[in-house]
């Protein structure tokens, strides 16, 4: 336990042991983070016609998604390489908490944006509606 607390161990540039299945692991979570944004890209562009606000929500769920699993993989890559370096656990660390904070302000548009700008809307389509054409 003490190792997770000591610096040395997430900024060591030569790697010294793979462990498989954690491997995989990680690789599995950010191809699954790979899903949900090419997932949402659809979504986005389905709901696009219909429904401004929620494709624009989808749009950035799909572009935190995207860039979380192909920065995530290619982190997994140079891990599972042991390159020096870019191998190094800080930067699997660094972008997971990244990946958190870009989570939680995609999710504060969706629960504090989304309502206010859609009760805007209709404040102007009620007051267009006795606007002259």
């Amino acid at each position: 336990m003490n190792k997770f607390i000591q610096p040395s161990f997430y900024f060591d540039a030569y790697i010294k042991d793979i462990h498989l299945p954690t491997m995989w692991v990680i690789i599995g979570v950010f191809a699954l983070f790979l899903i949900i944004g090419l997932a949402s890209l659809f979504w986005a562009s389905k709901k696009e016609k219909t429904n401004s606000l929620t494709a624009k929500f989808f749009g950035k769920l799909s572009n935190w998604g995207l860039w979380t699993g192909i920065i995530g993989l290619f982190i997994a890559f140079f891990r599972y390489q042991r390159s020096p370096y870019l191998g190094m656990r800080f930067w699997l660390v660094a972008w997971f908490l990244t990946t958190l904070v870009w989570l939680v302000f995609v999710l504060k548009f969706f629960i504090k944006d989304i309502p206010r700008l859609k009760k805007e809307k209709i404040k102007k389509q009620e007051f267009k509606k006795y606007l002259p054409k």
